[in-house]
């Protein structure tokens, strides 16, 4: 009988410490000399302190974590570390799993090995032909072998000084094209003899406009004198 009670007390605590690992949010070390950083906690962690460090050559910083020591969150700072060749650091971190934290240790990884591709690069594709420019050989008459259409209005107005010389059309690559009017300065003793379209035969030619010397006519009739009386003719002849 007592080996039956022995026997129950001996699972009861074996169950009882499988709870206690299962629900244990605080986890001391023995002796409290040092205490060991909890890796499952239900109190979620402070916000990380930020270090400013300057680099050292063949070393890396290990950022300072949060422990949750004796119900209190506590700061570990950070330290430096040799690097090692061929290694990255992985810094540690605090977990959420549910309800509850968990804290992943740091650790040294294999660095990515980058893999250079070796093969020929393909060649980029050739360039597009070039574009086949089609000329039209055909002949376009120098001049037109109809009439030009109606000169279009224009007011110009007046300017002291200045002419107006009017717009026409103009043959241009076998169509008819409007040149607008535009003003000269007025040369002193000529005219502006405006341009016009003349019917040659078969064809129409332009004559274009030019300036030509003014002919001033004298008249050569006796001018009277000052109080001189006309001689007047009678009716009978005498």
């Amino acid at each position: 009988m007592k080996q039956n009670w022995r026997r129950i007390a001996i699972a009861l605590g074996f169950v009882s410490g499988l709870a206690m690992l299962a629900s244990g949010c605080v986890v001391r070390a023995s002796g409290a000399v040092r205490a060991r950083p909890v890796y499952v906690v239900d109190v979620p962690p402070p916000q990380p302190r930020y270090v400013r460090v300057t680099a050292r050559p063949g070393q890396i910083w290990i950022r300072g974590h949060y422990q949750y020591v004796t119900g209190r969150w506590v700061w570990r700072p950070g330290r430096w570390e040799n690097a090692r060749a061929g290694y990255r650091w992985e810094p540690g971190r605090w977990e959420r799993r549910g309800n509850r934290w968990h804290w992943v240790d740091g650790t040294w990884v294999r660095a990515t090995v980058r893999v250079r591709d070796h093969r020929r690069a393909a060649p980029p594709p050739p360039p597009p032909p070039p574009r086949r420019v089609v000329r039209d050989h055909r002949r376009v008459p120098a001049y037109p072998t109809t009439a030009p259409p109606p000169p279009r209005s224009e007011r110009p107005g007046a300017r002291p000084g200045y002419v107006f010389i009017r717009g026409h059309w103009e043959w241009r690559r076998g169509r008819w094209v409007w040149k607008a009017g535009h003003w000269k300065r007025v040369r002193s003793g000529f005219r502006w003899v405006p341009g016009h379209w003349e019917n040659r035969g078969d064809r129409y030619v332009w004559v274009a406009g030019h300036w030509e010397k003014a002919v001033r006519v004298r008249d050569h009739r006796r001018k009277r004198r000052p109080n001189e009386r006309v001689p007047t003719r009678r009716s009978d002849g005498y």
